[in-house]
């Protein structure tokens, strides 16, 4: 037999469960005596086939999104082993090789709402969707990323909590639990606006969603207690618009005490035009009609519970709900 030999190696990607093939892997040979990553490989399909060097140890190691990676696959080409394994040894050699993949049963990564950043530090629980019962948790401080090894045989819930935020809770079925599942928080300080039509304090329909939503988040989080702040564009007279702006935040509280929220987490304020967010007039001292707009709302701002912060910050505002 020759000293040296080609060796050719094709390495088939399963599923460890069900044993079927597994597509898009990342395929990586390793030389066993140094550790060091010699050839990565990326295949469409479920193999690919690596020329190896006569003479050597590696180990080769599958790894796929979604996919826990399990022991990595020996290939030993030395001579006293290749003539252990196929007797005698010619030139060219072929052979092929397993390696298995198993699913994880969920991943979930949680980002800040307002960046998109990573967030780590965050609390991550999952429950079952119909019985409310706690599966799985996970709070890392250094990562944004939680792998939970469970089966999917059951829709669940996922919770994200961080001291500080309002939080997310997502309902995920069981078919979905393959992808990832991206939960945001969202930073102090917590500031939503709702918006009024010139001179009202009735609650449209683009106002009502948003206190749907508000209806929604002191809902789930029980102790947080909120300031509604009411105010008015510069039409009218300061006594005038004093009152209107208290209008308006009494038509938002009664609203959501109409959904069920206690009157007495949720402080009335009227500030009238004092405290505007956008001109009333352009720079030619032409009318603002978009600016007037925006200053016809009652904000929302948390001032006990999770997201309460010093300064207010003001949330992203549907483009039609702007324009009403």
């Amino acid at each position: 037999m020759p000293d040296r030999c080609n060796v050719d190696v094709t390495v088939n990607i399963y599923d460890n469960d069900t044993k079927s093939p597994v597509n898009g892997a990342t395929v990586q040979l390793i030389d066993k005596s140094t550790g060091k990553v010699i050839e990565t490989m990326n295949p469409s399909g479920s193999s690919c086939t690596f020329s190896l060097e006569q003479g050597k140890e590696y180990n080769v190691v599958s790894t796929k999104e979604g996919y826990e990676t399990l022991m990595p696959v020996s290939i030993d080409t030395r001579k006293s082993s290749l003539e252990k394994r196929f007797g005698k040894v010619e030139k060219p050699m072929t052979w092929e090789e397993k390696t298995y993949v198993k699913e994880t049963g969920l991943i979930v990564e949680t980002f800040n709402r307002k960046t998109n950043e990573p967030l780590s530090g965050v609390k991550v629980t999952v429950m079952n969707a119909s019985s409310g019962e706690v599966m799985k948790e996970s709070e890392l401080a250094n990562s944004n990323r939680h792998e939970f090894k469970m089966a999917r045989t059951n829709d669940i819930k996922i919770k994200a909590r961080l001291a500080g935020y309002v939080g997310e809770t997502k309902s995920v079925a069981k078919a979905d639990m393959k992808t990832i599942q991206k939960l945001y928080l969202t930073p102090p300080p917590i500031f939503i606006n709702v918006y009024f039509d010139f001179d009202k304090s009735n609650i449209r329909k683009g106002a009502a969603d948003t206190l749907d939503v508000i209806a929604g988040i002191l809902t789930e989080y029980t102790d947080m207690v909120v300031e509604v702040r009411g105010h008015t564009d510069s039409k009218g007279s300061n006594e005038y618009n004093d009152k209107l702006s208290v209008r308006r935040s009494n038509a938002a509280m009664e609203y959501l005490v109409a959904k069920g929220i206690d009157a007495t987490r949720l402080i009335t304020k009227g500030f009238g035009e004092v405290e505007p967010i956008a001109p009333n007039e352009k720079t030619t001292g032409e009318d603002d009609p978009d600016g007037r707009q925006l200053n016809r709302r009652v904000e929302f701002k948390i001032i006990k519970g999770e997201g309460a912060g010093e300064e207010n910050a003001t949330s992203e505002v549907p483009a039609e709900e702007k324009k009403k």
